[in-house]
């Protein structure tokens, strides 16, 4: 049995025996990473597991973008199916460094069911409140956005964010992170945008302030079709304004 069919197997196991009753905490040692970032973590850096979603193999993170680097430690097999299990369940599965006697460790929190529903609730409300707060923009921004292969777009060309509830936002940012989606005059989703946290925040607290939403693309990288098909998107640059309503 190779190791996805075995995961899932054990995965089941856990299910049907109650899953993850309490909270646990795992530490090892980095293993598997890039010396340089690992040089970088600091103590009680928060790091992230990836993938987000039930995998056979789990990687930790330097905050960033894992396709360019920034791996910190492979997370040891003998604890996969623990993790596997408690995403398969919904559970929060938070990742830190920490230093003990001066060397760094990886430190992995599982939380319960209960102590994941009290961690989210509390989160959701607190970005849900940030979003909601009084917020009047000053300039506007210009950002990178990764636009679909086939978006059929132009310099100049105005593209929308859709109308969301700030609730829907907070869920996204407790469960993953929150990825902004983009929209054509045809309704066609044609690009996102997303790590860039910071800017995500202004562009929605912009919004929920009331703020319309100008936004056009102002470049498009050349890109040879069959290096954007393997990469799966095209890199490009647009501009929001902020527009009060009367």
């Amino acid at each position: 049995m190779d190791d996805a069919k075995t995961s899932k197997v054990n995965i089941q196991k856990r299910r049907n025996t109650g899953g993850i009753k309490k909270n646990t905490i795992i530490r090892f040692t980095p293993k598997g990473g890039e010396k340089d970032i690992i040089d970088l973590c600091t103590d009680g850096q928060k790091l992230k597991l990836w993938p987000r979603i039930v995998s056979y193999r789990y990687y930790i993170y330097r905050p960033g973008n894992p396709d360019v680097g920034g791996k910190v430690s492979i997370v040891p097999d003998k604890y996969t199916d623990m993790i596997s299990a408690a995403k398969d369940a919904g559970n929060i599965v938070n990742a830190t460094f920490s230093k003990i006697n001066n060397k760094g460790k990886i430190k992995i929190e599982i939380y319960s069911k209960e102590a994941s529903e009290s961690w989210l609730k509390r989160q959701n409300d607190y970005v849900s409140e940030r979003l909601s707060e009084k917020y009047s923009p000053k300039k506007s921004i210009i950002c990178s956005i990764y636009l679909n292969a086939d978006h059929r777009l132009r310099c100049g060309d105005s593209i929308f964010l859709r109308d969301k509830p700030v609730e829907y936002y907070a869920n996204a940012a407790c469960s993953g992170g929150i990825v902004l989606n983009f929209y054509d005059n045809n309704g066609r989703e044609i690009g996102r945008l997303n790590n860039f946290i910071g800017i995500q925040e202004r562009i929605l607290r912009a919004k929920y302030n009331g703020y319309v939403l100008d936004i056009k693309i102002l470049n498009i990288n050349e890109q040879n079709k069959y290096v954007a098909e393997i990469r799966g998107h095209i890199e490009g640059t647009m501009e929001i304004k902020f527009i009060k309503r009367c």
